[in-house]
């Protein structure tokens, strides 16, 4: 079963491999002499890019496979790095004038922030590492290894061994994050949510609207990666 905070932000990330350079807290130069859309879209590229490189679990599930020998850092140093890359990222795409996008862009940039500040409130704000067992266990990743025919079968199980043995160390990272008294709490949350979401029915407008904004921003991603794909 995928970590609890994996769900919502697999629809808004797509495969895109690009070999530009990193960029810096804002812009690189070379972007600063282009029109605003390219430049913003060439910064999507590369947010995408580090994202995979970041969440490899992530990068399996979208059906990049650079990384399957690897598990998602869960250890002290990972969560700073996550916290640190989201802040980076949203200080980007902040920079980024919205009259000078096209309203399409400018939608873009808006969900790009707000999956930001998502993973920013689920790690920085709610300890998410403290409270999620889940997150440690690269279950589901390993399974999409096995049950996808993307590759002959010792090639993936050459993947599936190196991740299990990788995951060991999130494992000891879960022994020295857990709280016990917050993993209780946040699965009584997490029901409760369940329940809630059942009982509201898909006509309520802020609902639908959530719904859609993500089916776009995944159309959108997905769109880059069948573009990526057919290189």
């Amino acid at each position: 079963m995928p970590s609890l905070k994996t769900i919502p932000l697999l629809l808004a990330i797509a495969v895109v491999a690009t070999s530009a350079a990193p960029l810096g807290d804002t812009p690189p130069r070379s972007a600063a002499a282009m029109p605003a859309v390219t430049a913003f879209q060439h910064a999507v590229d590369q947010f995408i890019e580090a994202e995979l490189k970041l969440y490899p679990e992530r990068a399996t599930a979208l059906g990049d496979h650079r990384f399957d020998a690897r598990v998602d850092d869960d250890s002290a140093t990972g969560i700073a790095q996550i916290v640190s890359h989201a802040n980076r990222w949203a200080k980007i795409f902040h920079s980024f004038d919205a009259n000078s996008l096209s309203p399409h862009d400018e939608a873009d940039r808006e969900w790009l922030l707000a999956n930001i500040d998502a993973e920013l409130l689920w790690t920085e704000g709610m300890r998410s590492y403290e409270r999620d067992p889940g997150m440690y266990l690269p279950t589901a990743a390993v399974h999409k290894l096995i049950t996808r025919n993307f590759a002959p079968a010792r090639v993936r199980m050459r993947s599936v061994t190196a991740r299990e043995k990788a995951g060991l160390a999130n494992l000891r990272a879960a022994r020295a994050n857990l709280r016990p008294e917050r993993v209780s709490s946040a699965l009584d949350a997490t029901l409760k949510a369940m329940e809630m979401a059942r009982a509201v029915p898909l006509r309520n407008s802020s609902t639908v609207s959530r719904v859609c904004g993500w089916r776009k921003l995944c159309s959108l991603l997905t769109t880059r990666s069948l573009v990526h794909a057919s290189r």
